[in-house]
């Protein structure tokens, strides 16, 4: 057995070699005569795999979760620079608290700049899985940046295809732009009927079937981190997080579908009619539903003890990202939120100025870091679509998005354009539709440029309304289409600002930054209804430095 493996008891061979004799030797001895710091746990697992985070030029965060041991104790971090643990570089016991079910998370700084390294945790008896990860490239370096970016997958209506392919992508690091977990189960394996409407059983998970839960959606912190604890039972999105470092944003799902987090009491869906999904919000639910994804994600809060998310972080001089939080302090949607889409010309609270998107805080952050930035790209981990989204009957469908809140959009575009800020892009998720195309203000100028990923498995619209409500013309779940008045043709001739508006493809987006261009390549699966990597098709975009012009 080699130094980088712990067996049951500890089994030390050094001296069989000069000796002939094997010696057993108690676990704690054992790490000490390896020169190993001895963890207090004896015993567990760690089922839910292991991830890295906020990758800097010296540091990284390390996150997993033990399983089958009690009361408080501490695990064993190891980092590596190689995978069989010859040669440790960081070395440290990290405290476990029961009463966050025993997540693990430490920040390990000290490293040397864009270097991969390997890591695990263990007990005195039992290994995690290794991971691997990237540092962030030194602040003078001219290299491309790669990375990708994901965003809405939920457990039960497809297989995890997108992290399959995206663990064996060479990037420097992976963006999640939120919807990591759905707090309730959208797709169950058995029919359900709410509001006297029959939903057909859709989940291809058969495991997917948490009763009540189903229903009701997760309101404690109990729930909310064991909705984390479901989705990490699935072997693809383990073998992403072991083999990426991952900077993560929230969007709605992880707390309660399209809730604001600035409304008051009532999260912004006092005028919602789509129960019981909507009842019990409460400040303390959605603090039990922030604390749950800190506690369960590789990042820190900002402030230690907030929920403080957004931040920045520089990758060389190609590249600053922006990470927004676009949830937390927003005022309650225009218009009462009645429907998905909204009629600029009558709904009358559109434009109140006082209608908070990012808040006057968050605004002044992203404002002042663009205006200030140094790096060639400006990219904005950004949760909704910051494009205008007109529907085919002229209505915008932006309602919960950057165009509901007029005044902060246009506040930040005329930001860009009085500044000359140059080279903005927005990474985008959340509508679960690949598109790609130009930012422009109230006036029509292009000032950024905008991609955004389909989900990972999360239904578009039109695939809803062929899977769930059989709408003529839509398809089917297993093979979804468009009819005539509502393809992709209809709705670029009603955003031509748009190059791309793609509903019907699951995936994730590739990218790069150079000095010269910034690129994204949409990686389009045949399916998530089965398991399977297969594409059906990319398609990368071009944009040239100092340009908003999608090629």
């Amino acid at each position: 057995m080699s130094a980088a493996q712990i067996s049951r008891r500890g089994f030390v061979s050094a001296a069989a070699g000069l000796t002939g004799i094997a010696v057993l030797v108690p676990d704690s001895l054992a790490f000490r005569l390896q020169g190993r710091l001895a963890p207090s746990y004896t015993g567990g697992t760690f089922p839910d795999g292991i991830a890295s985070g906020d990758p800097t030029p010296d540091g990284i965060t390390l996150w997993s979760r033990v399983e089958g041991v009690s009361g408080n104790g501490s695990v064993l971090m190891e980092v590596a620079t190689d995978s069989g643990f010859h040669k440790i570089v960081k070395s440290t016991l990290v405290p476990v608290d029961p009463a966050k079910l025993y997540t693990v998370k430490v920040r390990v700084t000290g490293l040397k700049t864009h270097t991969q390294y390997y890591y695990r945790f263990a007990t005195k008896s039992k290994n995690s899985a290794v991971g691997k990860f990237r540092t962030a490239l030194a602040a003078t370096s001219t290299s491309a940046v790669k990375f990708a970016y994901f965003s809405c997958q939920e457990f039960g209506y497809g297989y995890f295809n997108a992290h399959a392919l995206m663990a064996k992508d060479d990037v420097d690091f992976v963006v999640n732009l939120g919807d990591f977990v759905y707090q309730d189960v959208g797709y169950s394996s058995y029919p359900e009927t709410v509001g006297g409407i029959t939903y057909p059983a859709l989940a291809v998970r058969k495991e997917n079937n948490p009763g009540s839960e189903a229903l009701s959606g997760a309101t404690t912190y109990a729930e909310y981190a064991k909705r984390y604890q479901r989705y990490r039972t699935d072997k693809d999105l383990q073998a992403m997080q072991a083999s990426h470092a991952m900077i993560s944003t929230w969007d709605d799902h992880e707390v309660l579908n399209d809730y604001a987090g600035g409304a008051g009491a009532d999260g912004g869906n006092a005028s919602r009619t789509q129960p019981p999904s909507y009842i019990g919000w409460s400040n303390e639910r959605k603090l039990a539903a922030y604390n749950a994804w800190f506690d369960n994600m590789p990042t820190f809060p900002q402030v230690t003890g907030g929920t403080k998310l957004y931040h920045k972080a520089k990758f060389g001089k190609n590249l600053e990202l922006f990470v927004l939080d676009e949830r937390q302090y927003r005022d309650k949607q225009a218009c009462g939120f009645k429907a998905s889409e909204i009629d600029p010309a009558s709904c009358t609270d559109l434009n109140t100025p006082a209608r908070a998107y990012l808040g006057a805080e968050q605004m002044s952050f992203l404002q002042g870091g663009l205006n200030t930035s140094t790096s060639k790209w400006k990219l904005i981990a950004n949760e909704v679509v910051a494009m205008a989204l007109n529907e085919v009957d002229g209505k915008s469908a932006g309602v919960d998005d950057w165009v509901g809140y007029p005044t902060e959009r246009e506040s930040l575009l005329q930001a860009i354009r009085s500044h000359n800020v140059k080279n903005v892009v927005f990474a985008t998720g959340d509508y679960h539709t690949f598109m790609a195309g130009e930012v422009r203000d109230a006036a029509g100028h292009a000032v950024a440029t905008e991609f955004a990923g389909g989900s990972v498995t999360m239904p578009s619209n039109s695939e809803i309304a062929g899977a769930i409500f059989h709408t003529p013309g839509y398809g089917t779940a297993a093979a979804p289409t468009l009819p005539t008045s509502h393809n992709e043709a209809h709705y670029l001739a009603a955003n031509p600002h748009m190059k791309e508006y793609d509903q019907l493809h699951h995936g994730y987006v590739l990218a790069s930054a150079t000095s010269s261009q910034f690129s994204a390549t949409f990686k389009k699966l045949q399916t998530i209804r089965t398991k399977s990597t297969a594409l059906a098709a990319t398609k990368t975009y071009r944009v040239a430095a100092n340009s908003t012009t999608v090629l």
